[in-house]
């Protein structure tokens, strides 16, 4: 004799689909098209006058690339902005840190200058900014976000 076991499907189902409403959280991603840049660097220029970057130092920049083919392929580059940012574990003061829409970024008014986030990137993406005297990163324009 089978028994019969009645489950409130549908009552399941809308609790999950509320909770999995409730849990997504906007992330922000940019997206570069490498097959349209063709290495005009005006993404730096226009980061450098956006930001108010010294000369010398840049938040984005763009590597060339010869293909096994010969052909030529220009790459922007910059801050990754890490699921897991491994910048923000060895800043002593907690400078850096990684928002609710997914930005790592820098309080330049708790960095103290030591370099710890700079050398822990594997991206070369942090850099020593002489006119804060903190360490300054990309930051995907969060002033315009």
């Amino acid at each position: 004799m089978a028994t019969l076991i009645t489950l409130p499907l549908l009552s399941t189902l809308e609790t999950t689909l509320e909770v999995e409403k409730q849990e997504v959280k906007k992330r922000w991603a940019m997206f570069i098209d490498v097959s349209k840049c063709y290495g005009c660097m005006a993404c730096i220029v226009a980061c450098a006058a956006e930001n108010n970057i010294p000369i010398g130092v840049f938040r984005t920049w763009v590597e060339r690339h010869v293909l096994p083919s010969g052909s030529i392929i220009f790459v922007p580059k910059q801050c990754n902005h890490c699921d897991n940012p491994p910048c923000v574990k060895p800043c002593p003061t907690d400078a850096t840190y990684k928002n609710e829409d997914g930005l790592v970024l820098v309080n330049p008014e708790k960095c103290i200058g030591c370099g710890a986030c700079i050398i822990s990137c594997p991206y070369g993406a942090r850099y020593f900014n002489p006119l804060t005297g903190a360490a300054d990163k990309c930051t995907f324009c969060s002033h315009r976000i």
